[in-house]
């Protein structure tokens, strides 16, 4: 379930909103933070609706709610002050992803064992540092995007 419980808290940290290109800087900066929280929103929901199906539902969920992530994500117009921040972020959300992959793949074949010693890989420390700076960054320019990530 580990792999689950980090999903889960990853998605509920790391959400990136996006901006249309004539708004004001406060507008721009609200459309973003609430198009984050709406991705992290509706997946954590997504994985709560099936978390009493058993670890392999789970597991799926969870995997097809990451890669859902990474593609609203890449898919946002982040304002251009925070643009290298958000790239940042989503790269080290997708880096989580495909560490977490193998593990949650094992899980929903019902491999558990093989599962668990998969999920134990961390991202490398450099991965961590931007994703924590991108974080900092986010704060420093005022913008609310919810919990730290894991990304252990």
């Amino acid at each position: 379930m580990r792999p689950y419980i980090s999903a889960l808290v990853l998605l509920a940290l790391c959400l990136t909103p996006a901006a249309c290109g004539e708004e004001s800087e406060s507008d721009s900066k609200a459309r973003y933070e609430r198009d984050v929280k709406t991705i992290f929103d509706e997946a954590t929901r997504a994985n709560q609706a099936v978390a009493d199906d058993g670890a392999r539902i789970v597991a799926r969920t969870a995997l097809t709610t990451l890669d859902e992530v990474v593609v609203k994500l890449r898919a946002l117009d982040a304002p251009s002050e925070v643009e290298q921040a958000h790239a940042d972020l989503t790269n080290g959300i997708a880096a989580f992803v495909d560490l977490r992959r193998p593990a949650l793949e094992a899980m929903s074949d019902g491999r558990l064992r093989e599962a668990v010693a998969l999920g134990r890989k961390e991202l490398p420390l450099e991965t961590r540092q931007r994703v924590l700076q991108a974080r900092e960054t986010f704060a420093e320019k005022g913008y609310d995007l919810g919990a730290e990530p894991p990304l252990e």
